[in-house]
């Protein structure tokens, strides 16, 4: 005898993995036979309860696997007589069924689709492993091809056949970077030909585009693009006269070549000055004068005549701040550069001072460190310093900008990495190339390690109470704890 569509009135239990028992009439039946050979079913205990160990057709894609499954019969009256198995009577309670329903990882069209998962109904789908498509990322799985709905892999449950999409989005440029900036240039009228030029290079899979802009201010925001310059280097045109003085830069563009996304760096400035050439002096002159006049000059007139005092002009690398130091307000930015460059320390540079810039890193990922700093009055572009944390990482400059906030990505040519501690320095330069102001060092630390960042610092109400009664020309010691991100830190 054969019973079959048995319609939800047994339960099944997994003998091993799970695989999806499939209800291909797609009306809540489940099919199994229970037939004249099988008259051997047998009584579990004294209750009311059946067993017997049944095999089910499985889907197409659980093919090759051999799964037993436990079938429970719940208040049926099975009975046997003479070795033939007696009519099933009607059956006097519905018991519950749970299976294992397929979870389908749909990637839209790109990538390597993750393998088909089986899931108890009601419990949670494992997030894949997925690897990002060329020029593409991951940005999550969705309900629908749309991806309007995202699913929740903590909080929604399988209950029926799933179909999950993928959603994607163009992975990001990665930022050119400048190798040489480019040079002032000094012609003369009349010049035939002369060109500024810069080096860059560009992560692998992109390519580099550039554009040369003009200003008339030393300032490399606000210039006009010059037409036809989108070569590293820059051929000046002829004809500028004498008393011309320009400021040249150059936006450098790298674009992925798998999905066209851009990132942009500005090179610093160069001065194309044309000058006049120099006229005939009363020194030149005397340099022309053959030597036997030369010789008739008397003794007397050697006497009376004024020996010109020797120019002198001071090594802009030796030109301190008005503090005596390289970091002082007045200092030139080839003495602050060679000062940072050569310091064998991660604590501040002499000179340096929080007050104006107040730099700071407020937002930090596992590959990146976005710092900010205050605007200064007078300053025309800041140029940052950084590198990875430690004496032997000395520091190196990383970018000069006119605005007061940057993302690194890449810090000393690598990469940023996860659960690293990172150096930074600004230094605010005027018109002239002259220090206004150096920042503090601040040190911050990605995410994703053991490392960590402060977030605030605590001080007693105490030492608050004292402070406010401290009278002038009086000092007081404060006693302050810092407060991390995470207890983890």
């Amino acid at each position: 005898m054969t019973r079959e569509n048995l319609n939800n009135t047994f339960n099944l239990y997994p003998m091993d993995s799970p695989v999806t028992i499939s209800d291909d009439a797609k009306d809540g039946s489940y099919s199994c036979k229970v037939t004249a050979d099988e008259n051997t079913a047998f009584k579990n205990g004294t209750s009311d309860q059946w067993t017997k160990v049944l095999t089910f057709p499985l889907p197409e894609e659980a093919k090759g696997k051999r799964i037993g499954y436990l079938v429970v019969l719940d208040g049926i009256d099975f009975f046997t007589s003479n070795d033939t198995p007696e009519e099933l009577e009607e059956l006097s309670r519905v018991s519950n069924m749970f299976t294992y329903l397929p979870v389908v990882f749909d990637v839209n069209g790109r990538g390597t689709a993750p393998k088909n998962q089986y899931v108890e109904i009601g419990k949670a789908i494992k997030q894949p492993d997925v690897a990002d498509a060329d020029g593409w990322t991951l940005k999550g799985w969705y309900k629908e091809a749309a991806c309007e709905n995202a699913w929740n892999f903590e909080l929604d449950k399988a209950e029926s056949e799933t179909v999950l999409y993928a959603k994607w989005a163009k992975t990001e440029a990665s930022v050119p970077r400048i190798v040489k900036q480019p040079s002032d240039l000094e012609l003369t009228p009349g010049y035939k030909t002369g060109s500024i030029s810069l080096t860059a290079e560009a992560a692998e899979g992109h390519a580099l585009h550039y554009q040369w802009y003009v200003n008339k201010t030393n300032s490399n925001e606000g210039g006009t693009a010059v037409a036809g310059a989108e070569a590293a280097e820059f051929t000046v045109p002829e004809g500028k006269a004498a008393g011309t003085e320009e400021y040249y830069y150059c936006v450098v563009t790298a674009v992925r070549e798998d999905n066209g996304e851009t990132k942009s760096v500005t090179s610093e400035t160069a001065v194309l000055k044309v000058v006049a050439e120099k006229e005939s002096t009363p020194e030149a002159e005397k340099e022309s004068t053959p030597e036997a006049e030369k010789e008739s000059t008397t003794e007397a007139e050697k006497a009376t005549t004024p020996v010109p005092e020797k120019e002198t002009k001071e090594d802009p690398a030796k030109q301190m701040g008005k503090d005596g130091t390289a970091l002082g307000k007045g200092a030139s930015a080839e003495a602050a550069k060679a000062a940072i460059l050569a310091m064998k320390t991660d604590e501040a540079p002499a000179g340096s001072k929080f007050r104006l810039l107040q730099l700071k890193s407020l937002k930090q990922t596992t590959n990146s460190v976005k710092i900010t700093w205050k605007k200064v009055s007078g300053a025309k572009k800041y140029v940052v310093y950084g590198n990875k944390c430690g004496k032997k990482n000395k520091m190196k400059k990383l970018k000069t900008t006119s605005g007061n906030k940057q993302t690194f990505r890449k810090v000393a040519g690598k990469k940023v990495a996860k659960g690293t501690y990172y150096k930074f320095l600004v230094v605010a330069l005027d018109k002239d190339n002259k220090v206004v102001s150096a920042s503090k060092t601040i040190h911050a630390a990605t995410k994703g390690g053991k490392a960590g960042n402060h977030k605030s610092v605590s001080v007693s109400k105490t030492v608050i109470e004292k402070a406010k009664k401290l009278k002038k020309g009086k000092t007081l010691k404060l006693g302050a704890k810092a407060v991390a991100q995470s207890k983890k830190l």
